[in-house]
This record gives structure tokens, C-alpha cells and sequence, in this order.
């Protein structure tokens, strides 16, 4: 390291050259890191119920639409909200990547007259039809069972109209090779080749419709804004909270992240007094994280909402790298006034201790690959990969630019900010049982936080109640059903009792009159008896108050029977109706809830994001068990899916991956300090900080309620990545000078505190100042990481300032060869 040193302190535009020129080789990698919008981005790699998911919606058609809600200034039924509706949905349905648009106008009108059973394919009307009775349709639509909390509320003030976007055929038919190919417990070469070009073409696609879907949502808003005057309009649907989401993230990394980079370049002005002093770190974070995004881009490696803080976190790592080699370059300049010789020896000392604090943090992030969420996974790669090259740009780059743009050795700071590491280092010596009480005590209150955390939130959290994206889903809630989708799959049982039935003499129905044709109906659901036992489970999901509207087969069947006077259909009038329903609604009522051979149902139901009882993983457990032992299915013969599904899998995965990645991180750092300074007793001392600090972090989120999320839950993982860094410095820091053997260990602190203790202080400050920006935020994932990120580096800064040195000093260390 010495001999590479020099030459770069005799060469430094050669290096600089030929970084430059590394770095324009593989900046066109820049193009393809991008954020993943794709609805698998938060997906457990090989969940079942994603399989699931993805298998309803070839049975059942298409689940992917978007939902406008309007509740016009005048009455919903008057001829002017009417017309509003009509040329809305007309011109949505001439937009790209939309293939329908449901409405109220599209709702038929039963009850003008009431239209027998066998007459229902002729007789049908609609709002348009002329001489419908408005009033009373606006009554027979409020109660119908279909149609109420799914196109109209119960006060009949707000509708909604459904947009149903196109499906990309070529997308589900590289899923289903994907699923074949991932069966196979050995892939062959070719296979595994195919399986890669597979994985390329999906993500291609992802790419290609998430800037689609958001060029037709942004149509779509402008369409609605042009009818302000006519009523409130929102937009909602899982591909729109896709959509927005990614919006506020793009809309956070541009304009908090400038905010930071000020707060940064701020910061560092008022510790180095000096404009070199700022652009150093600064252009070293910025390299750092441009190199690695390209690699990644290279790589095809994404970005999603759990990883989009990657670049804010690789530029505050880095700086932080960088503003430890430039305070010991300030301590060295004191003593020498040739720049080269401080550079060299700053260089020199720095390079271990930084190379560990790399390592150790890059360990930290790499525990996170212990996860099944490949977004979670991924971003654990990244940071990883991104902390080899922070080590290596900060001991090529910055010794480079170092040596071009200073020219003396003459270096000044703040004396009153230089004092507060000098003072804690008197506090650590003075009142060092009272520190040990301190955090015995905050260590029980983290303990008592912990054991309160819970893996739950209500999505609708996510967003400011002054965003659009936030009303448009309580309206939903509120008026028409709920957004989160979560569906039930029951399949015929294995052995159909009716099937040992047998009938003396002839078969009065032999030859089926009112046979469906397009069906190949094998009978089981599409009776009166099954479908009793269906509608009893569809009003007991209907009576969960964390549960919205809920649609089967059975929604039609009550509909059916208030036009048959109140009373049950017998087999032949099913059949019947089968018979006489018309295309349209067959598919609507019908396909979309039943197969086509009659032997698995569906029931649709939405869940209350807003409800403030709602527990997924309560409601999901409940829902399971309830099958089973109230209504006698068999446990194989149902299956449970849906966004809110995938949603609370995702969660408990990342609760799961959090324990066994958090055991790993301690596992793993404690056998590299192990190996860096081969005692046990140095070892327990320097994990201690650390866990002081993932569980404060921890333990404060459960003692605020605040609960673990797709954001908060990785908090912990990256606060001991950045504590760690810390810990090893100030024990470098202190061995060094342990091997004095004429200085009290009091006076060991107090050197260690006046190096490495300001430099420690500079970046933990000056990162919790950059990270306290994301407050401003209307995204809360975003706000939250940012606070906690922040409290994670203040608090690591007071415990490797003072807890740490006080172990140190109190077990004698280093005092002896270890």
C-alpha cells in the first residue's frame, strides 16, 4: 500500500486520467438504473400466492384497473352528472392500454318493469334507455347487491367507473415459463440460459408498462381536471398507487436529495473552514455513487422503494470514509508542512481501519440477502458492492484530487465545535457510572419497545392526508368498498357426494333445454345446495368489519332471487337463468366468479386499508381458520390470495429476514473484530455500541407504534452498517495509542476523542443533519427512514463516544498484548 501511495501522490493526473476514462467506459450503464414500478418489485421470490395471484387472473380475466370516483355538486342522477359520466368514460376508452370502462350507465335496470327470469335477455334497460323512471333506478341501484359499494355508495352521492387496462398476453406467457422453468430442480446450461433471457424480457416489459401506465394515468388526470366544475373526482387502483409511489420517490431523490447534498456541503464548511474541504468529500461521494450505478445499470440491477435511499446512503457512507482520512490529514498537518508527507501518512494510517469499517459494513447490508423479497436482496447487493467501491475510490480518487488542489499544509476549525468530542471525553472519564446507568436503563426501555413491535400498517399511512393518492383510497374506503384486493379460490371437493346419486328410470332432463353451450359445466357449484353453502361464506366475509364489498357468484344469485320475488332458485331456474343471462353480463356476473366447467369459485373482496382494527395477519389467520372449521372445507380445497396477501407476506417475510439478518450481521462483525484484534473481551466491548444502536432504533419504533414496514424494517440492518464504521475507528484509534505506554488511560481517551472522536462527530452530524431533510417528505416510508436513520447515527455517536471508551478504560484494554 505504500508503493501505491507514492505513485499516486507522484501521478495523481495519470490516476485521475485513468479513472476518468474507467468511469466514461462504463457510464453508459447509467441508462439502465432505473426504478422497478413492476407489480412483482415486492414480491416474495416463489411465493406461492403470487403463483396464485398471477392463475386467478387467467381463470377469472383480467384484475388489473384503475377506479374514478365522482361525486358531483348536483344529483348523481341528474342528466348533467349523467352526461359527465358518459364523456368521461368515452374518451378514457379511446386512450392507449385501456380495454373497457364500467360505469353506472353500463348497470342494467332490473325493476321497470321487474323482467321475469326468462325474459331477462330481451327486456334489460340501462339509464339511457329513454322513459326510465330515474328516481327509481337511483333506489333500485343503491340496493342492488351487485352494484352497491362497487359502482355506487349506499347514499347514493358518489359513483365509480372502473377502468379495465389491457393485458399483456406476451407478459403472463413469459410468467408461466419463468414458473415451468423454476420447477426444475437441475437446470441444464440451455435452460438456465432461456431462463435468464426470460428474466430480461419480463424485465423489459416491466419497464415498457410502467411508462405506459403512467402516461395513461397522467392522462387521465387531466381529463378529470378538466371537470373540476362538475364535482370531487379522484383516481385510485393498485396500478395508480404503483404509479404514484415511484412518482413521490423520483420526486424525493431530486429535490431532497439536492437538499441534502446543501445540508452536506454546509456541514462540512462549518467543521474544515475550508472550500477544498467541501468539494473533496463531496466529489468523492458523488464518483463513488455514479461508478457503482453504472455497474448496477450494467448489471440490470433496479432500484425499488425499499432500495431507492441506495444513492443517499452510498454518498453519506462515503462521505463518511472520506471526512475520517481528511481529519487525520488536519491532524498530521499540524506536525509536518509538506502536504505530500501528511497525505502519505494519513493515507497510511487510514487505509486499515477504513478497510475493516468497509468490510464490516458491507457484511452488515449483505445480511440482507437473507430475505425472500428480491427487492430486499438486491438492495443488500448493492450496498455491498457500493461499499468496495466507496474503499477504493476514497484510496485513489480522493489522494489524487487531494494532492492537485492542496497546496498547504495550513488547515483551521471552529475551536467551541472542536471542544464537544474533547468534552465528552471529560464526561466519559467523570461520570462514567452514570453513562453505564444510562444506558442500562435505555437498554430496558428498548428491550420493553421491542417486545411491542408489530409487522402491520395500514397502507393509506404511507401518504399525506393532503395528497390525492391518500383521498381518492378514503373515499374508496369509506364509500365504495375498499381498494386492497383479496381473493378466495374453492375448488369442488376431491370427492363430489353427489356424484354416488343415482336414479331409478329415466332422466326427466336427460336432454338439457337449457343447457349453456359455451360451458362444459360439470355441475358441482352451479347448484342450488352448493350454492347455499357459497353465499353463507359470502356474507360471513361480508359481516368482517375490516372487510369492504365482496363479490361472487352468490351476488348474483341474491340478485336473482329479488327478481324471482324473494324466493331461492331451484336447478332449473338456475339453468334458466344461465341460459337467458346475455354475454355481457354472463362474463361480468358470472365468468368472472366461477370457471367455466363449474368446478372452483371465486369471491372478490376488498379490504378496508382505512379500517383502524386492521390486521392482516389477524384477519388472514381468521379467515383460514374459519374455512376450515366453520364451513367444513378442506384446507387444500382453498386457496387465499390477493394484494392484501401478497402484501402480509411480504411484511412477515421482511420481519423473519430481519431477525435471522440482524443475528448474522452480529455474528459476522464479531468474527472480523475477532480476527482484527484477536480478544473476545475487545470483541463483546465493540459489539456492544452496536446493539445498542439497532436496538434503540427497534425499540423506539415500538414504543412510538410505529410499525415495521417495507422502510422502517431495514433501518436497523443499515444503522449497525454505519455504527460499525465508528466502532472500528475509534478502536484503531485507541489501541494506537494503548501502545504508549507512558500516557494514563484517561489521557488515552482524551487523544482518541480529540482524532478520532472529531471525526466521528463531523459525519455523524453532518449525515443526521442531511437525513433530517427526508422529513419534509409527503411519502412516510421516506420521513420515517429518514428520522430513524438520523436517531441511528446520534445514537451511535454518543455510545462509541462515550459507552465505549468508558469499557475500554473500565476493563483496562489493550493494556496487555491480547
Amino acid at each position: 500500500m505504500h508503493k501505491i501511495f507514492r505513485f499516486i501522490l507522484n501521478s495523481p493526473s495519470k490516476v485521475m486520467f485513468c479513472i476518468v476514462i474507467i468511469f466514461l467506459a462504463t457510464s453508459f450503464g447509467l441508462k439502465n438504473f432505473k426504478l422497478d414500478a413492476s407489480s412483482d418489485a415486492l414480491v416474495i421470490e416463489g411465493d406461492e400466492a403470487f403463483k396464485i395471484y398471477r392463475e386467478t387472473g387467467k381463470i377469472f380475466g383480467n384484475s388489473d384497473f384503475l377506479i374514478i370516483t365522482f361525486t358531483p355538486f348536483s344529483d348523481l342522477f341528474s342528466a348533467e352528472s349523467l352526461s359527465t359520466i358518459k364523456n368521461i368514460g368515452e374518451t378514457i376508452e379511446t386512450f392507449a392500454g385501456v380495454q373497457s370502462v364500467l360505469t353506472i350507465l353500463d348497470a342494467p335496470i332490473f325493476f321497470q318493469p321487474k323482467v321475469p327470469l326468462a325474459d331477462l335477455m330481451d327486456s334489460l334497460k340501462t339509464l339511457e334507455t329513454e322513459g326510465v323512471d330515474l328516481n327509481a333506478a337511483k333506489t333500485e341501484i343503491i340496493n342492488n347487491p351487485v352494484y352497491s359499494e362497487l359502482i355506487i355508495s349506499p347514499s347514493g352521492n358518489t359513483t365509480a367507473m372502473q377502468v379495465t387496462l389491457d393485458e399483456n398476453k406476451l407478459y403472463r406467457d413469459l410468467i408461466d415459463q419463468r414458473y415451468n422453468l423454476l420447477e426444475i430442480p437441475n437446470l441444464l446450461d440451455s435452460q438456465q440460459k432461456e431462463l435468464n433471457q426470460i428474466n430480461r424480457q419480463i424485465s423489459q416489459i416491466n419497464d415498457e408498462e410502467a411508462a405506459e401506465r403512467a402516461e395513461l394515468i397522467s392522462q387521465i388526470r387531466q381529463l378529470l381536471r378538466k371537470y373540476d366544475a362538475a364535482g370531487t373526482l379522484f383516481l385510485g387502483g393498485a396500478s395508480m398507487i404503483a404509479t404514484d409511489m415511484m412518482s413521490f420517490i423520483k420526486s424525493d431523490l431530486a429535490i431532497f436529495g439536492m437538499g441534502v447534498a446543501i445540508v452536506f456541503c454546509l456541514m462540512l464548511y462549518l467543521f474544515f473552514q475550508s472550500f477544498w474541504f467541501v468539494v473533496l468529500p463531496i466529489s468523492n461521494a458523488f464518483v463513488t455513487t455514479a461508478f457503482t450505478a453504472s455497474i448496477l445499470g450494467l448489471m440490470d440491477w433496479k432500484i425499488s422503494v425499499i432500495s431507492s435511499n441506495f444513492i443517499a446512503l452510498l454518498l453519506i457512507l462515503t462521505i463518511s470514509l472520506t471526512v475520517h482520512v481528511l481529519v487525520r490529514f488536519t491532524e498530521i498537518s499540524k506536525k509536518t508542512d509538506s502536504v505530500d508527507e501528511a497525505i502519505e501518512q494519513a493515507l497510511n494510517q487510514m487505509v486499515m481501519p477504513c478497510l475493516f469499517a468497509a468490510l464490516t459494513t458491507a457484511i452488515a447490508f449483505l445480511s440482507l440477502i437473507m430475505g425472500d423479497i428480491k427487492p430486499v436482496i438486491e438492495f443488500g447487493k448493492m450496498m455491498s458492492v457500493g461499499m468496495i467501491f466507496a474503499f477504493i475510490f476514497t484510496f485513489t480518487f480522493l489522494p489524487s484530487a487531494m494532492k492537485l488542489v492542496i497546496k498547504s499544509t495550513n488547515t483551521y476549525s471552529l475551536k467551541f465545535i472542536d471542544e464537544i468530542p474533547t468534552a465528552l471525553g471529560r464526561f466519559t472519564i467523570n461520570q462514567g457510572m452514570k453513562i453505564l446507568s444510562l444506558f442500562a436503563i435505555l437498554s430496558i426501555l428498548m428491550i420493553y419497545g421491542i417486545s411491542k413491535l408489530e409487522v402491520e400498517n395500514r397502507f393509506i399511512d404511507y401518504f399525506s392526508p393532503e395528497t390525492e393518492i391518500y383521498q381518492g383510497m378514503l373515499k374508496l374506503d369509506q364509500e365504495l368498498g375498499g381498494t386492497a384486493t383479496l381473493d378466495i379460490l374453492i375448488d369442488q371437493p376431491s370427492e363430489d357426494p353427489n356424484d354416488d346419486l343415482s336414479f331409478d328410470g329415466d332422466d326427466l332432463f336427460e336432454d338439457d333445454l337449457f343447457e349453456d353451450d359455451s360451458s362444459n359445466a360439470s355441475g358441482y357449484w352451479w347448484n342450488a345446495t352448493s350454492l347455499a353453502k357459497l353465499e353463507v361464506i359470502h356474507d360471513y366475509l361480508d359481516d368482517i368489519p375490516e372487510m369492504g364489498k365482496v363479490l361472487s357468484v352468490a351476488s348474483g344469485i341474491k340478485l336473482a332471487r329479488m327478481i324471482n320475488d324473494d324466493n331461492d332458485l331451484n336447478d332449473l331456474e338456475l339453468a334458466l337463468l344461465r341460459s337467458v343471462l346475455p354475454e355481457d353480463i354472463k362474463e361480468t356476473l358470472l365468468y368472472s366468479y366461477i370457471n367455466q366447467d363449474d368446478s372452483k369459485v371465486r369471491i372478490s373482496a376488498r379490504v378496508l386499508e382505512s379500517a383502524q382494527t386492521l390486521n392482516r395477519k389477524e384477519l388472514l389467520e381468521k379467515i383460514n381458520f374459519d374455512l376450515v372449521d366453520k364451513f367444513n372445507l378442506e384446507s387444500d380445497q382453498f386457496k387465499v390470495t390477493g394484494l392484501a396477501v401478497l402484501y402480509n407476506n411480504m411484511l412477515q417475510s421482511l420481519f423473519s429476514s430481519q431477525i435471522k439478518s440482524l443475528g448474522l450481521v452480529f455474528a459476522a462483525i464479531g468474527l472480523m473484530l475477532l480476527i482484527i484484534f484477536k480478544s473476545i473481551k475487545i470483541t463483546l466491548i465493540a459489539l456492544t455500541p452496536n446493539l445498542i444502536t439497532a436496538g434503540s432504533v427497534l425499540g423506539f419504533l415500538g414504543i412510538l407504534n410505529i410499525p415495521l414496514d417495507i422502510m422502517t424494517i431495514t433501518v436497523a440492518a443499515i444503522s449497525v452498517g454505519m455504527a460499525v464504521d465508528n466502532t472500528i475507528h475509534y478502536l484503531y484509534r485507541y489501541k494506537t495509542e494503548a501502545a504508549n505506554i507512558n500516557i494514563t488511560n484517561d489521557q488515552r481517551v482524551l487523544n482518541s476523542h480529540d482524532s478520532v472522536g472529531r471525526a466521528v462527530f463531523y459525519t455523524a452530524t453532518t449525515i443526521a443533519a442531511g437525513f433530517s431533510i427526508f422529513a419534509l417528505s409527503s411519502f412516510t416510508p421516506t420521513v420515517l427512514f429518514g428520522l430513524f436513520t438520523a436517531f441511528a447515527l446520534m445514537i451511535s455517536f454518543f455510545a462509541s463516544l462515550t459507552l465505549l471508551p468508558f469499557l475500554l478504560k473500565f476493563s483496562n484494554a489493550f493494556s496487555t498484548q491480547e
